[in-house]
């Protein structure tokens, strides 16, 4: 007999986890305390998702990649499918129940691999809608990357680390030598972030520092592939809602690779760190409103997020996000907007040398939102603001207003803390030109692109194996190769 329609869940609630634990050897190989930190943040997250009422509105889901280290060598790499129910010896209590183990390593990480996981839930359901959440670490261009932050530490001297740019963005700014005493703040750990204050030497920049080294392009589910699995995986092509607990995510590489399966993406700019969203506030929005819009879920994720920092004592640690909710369904807007600036630049910089001028000194002057990892990802809007206070031209105001009113349009909500550059900088918040992030980054570095930069040897060179999607259709590199001629 045919459930009643209101019986059958009408969401799938998916958590895609990806996660390296390991014991007190492999730990020390690492970032003190970094393995057991994602281990406790895991359970946390687990424990969370456990006491979170079971609802007929919904079906949640995880999906876990658990790599597991001993004494520095991997001796486990699962991925299990468990669902929520409720303890049959216990009703008042949820478990995790396995509903598949899966032998692949690496299964998170292909595209082939994990819509096949997907086609597993929608075996058991298929929803009429589906919310996806992402959990661990992000690189910009993908997620799931296995070598962290701390993995990679070497010791090098400052002019050959990135934090050169931090030291000299400052030193540029307040028109004076960096001081003796330390004023920079890194994040030793990128996926949980404790600060800690990086003392340095004036005389030439040579005290040793701590800089990272790319994760490698194999180790990570591209934004790209995610979009193919999301494509493949679920019958309706898309989900309706992504939500990633992932950094850097928010910008227009991410949104041009899922603009077609993903509707609303709600995802950081900059870090995200725990405790990160509230998920039992999203969830039990579901189950009181079965038809709830998918927007008003986005909007819950992000208007959410400071609250539960402040709960648990960490509010100024909020400080440091740039959260976004943004409307995919809309995306080729602002990229037939974007297709109309590069071909516009390219001209300009082509033809007026002080024009190239002036759009190289725009560059120098803007923030990344990723200094220590090196990505070179800048906020698109306020560069843009930048350039066209410099040049004054009626051309570059209309262009601005027009890609800013289009891109506008798409941002549902977002909720940005007073520090969201990687700059311990009094002046940080003031730097960007008196604006705040917008939202929609992009790659653009400060100076010639080289083949040494394993980062553009991935992703941006248009024979590179896994060039993004955005390079190709809006021919941003080639502008970038005539900017820096």
């Amino acid at each position: 007999m045919a459930a009643h329609a209101d019986s059958t869940p009408k969401w799938n609630i998916i958590f895609l986890i990806y996660a390296k634990l390991g014991d007190a050897a492999s730990e020390n190989t690492y970032d003190p305390n970094l393995l057991a930190d994602t281990s406790k943040y895991l359970g946390e997250l687990k424990e969370e998702i456990k006491g979170i009422p079971l609802s007929p509105n919904f079906k949640i889901w995880i999906i876990e990649n658990i790599v597991y280290l001993e004494n520095r060598i991997k001796v486990s790499d699962h991925t299990y499918l468990s669902q929520l129910e409720s303890d049959h010896t216990n009703p008042s209590v949820n478990i995790f129940t396995i509903a598949k183990t899966y032998s692949e390593e690496n299964i998170v990480k292909s595209a082939e691999l994990l819509q096949s996981v997907f086609r597993d839930i929608e075996t058991a359901l298929v929803a009429e809608k589906n919310l996806l959440i992402t959990w661990d670490h992000g690189s910009a261009f993908g997620i799931f990357k296995s070598n962290t932050f701390a993995e990679n530490l070497q010791q090098r001297t400052l002019f050959n680390s990135p934090y050169h740019k931090i030291l000299q963005q400052i030193t540029d700014e307040e028109h004076s030598s960096v001081q003796s005493e330390p004023i920079l703040t890194i994040i030793k750990n990128d996926r949980y972030p404790r600060l800690a204050k990086v003392s340095e030497r004036t005389q030439g920049f040579t005290t040793a520092m701590h800089t990272i080294m790319p994760e490698k392009t194999e180790d990570i589910l591209t934004n790209d592939e995610l979009g193919i699995a999301i494509k493949k995986g679920f019958s309706a092509g898309m989900v309706d809602v992504l939500i990633m607990f992932n950094c850097y995510m928010q910008n227009m590489h991410t949104c041009h690779s899922l603009k077609d399966c993903v509707n609303l993406l709600v995802a950081p700019e900059g870090l995200i760190s725990e405790p990160g969203y509230d998920y039992t506030l999203i969830l039990k929005a579901i189950a009181n409103f079965r038809d709830i819009n998918p927007e008003k879920i986005a909007e819950i994720a992000v208007s959410s997020m400071n609250a539960k920092f402040i709960r648990a004592g960490l509010e100024r640690k909020f400080e440091l996000h740039a959260m976004f909710a943004v409307d995919l369904s809309g995306y080729d807007r602002v990229i037939e907007k974007m297709k109309t600036l590069v071909q516009f630049l390219r001209t300009k910089i082509a033809r007026d040398v002080l024009f190239k001028a002036n759009t190289k000194l725009s560059r120098r002057s803007c923030y990344e939102m990723d200094l220590p990892l090196n990505y070179n990802m800048v906020d698109l809007i306020n560069w843009m603001t930048k350039l066209s206070s410099m040049l004054q031209l009626n051309e570059i105001d209309s262009m601005l207003n027009d890609f800013e009113t289009t891109y506008l349009q798409l941002v549902k909500i977002s909720a940005i803390g007073k520090n969201p550059y990687f700059i311990a900088s009094r002046m940080s918040w003031e730097r960007n030109h008196g604006v705040p992030p917008k939202g929609v980054t992009i790659y653009f570095p400060t100076s010639r692109i080289l083949r040494t930069d394993p980062v553009a040897n991935d992703f941006i060179f248009p024979n590179s194996a896994f060039q993004t999607s955005l390079l190709k259709e809006i021919k941003w590199f080639e502008f970038l190769t005539e900017l820096y001629s």
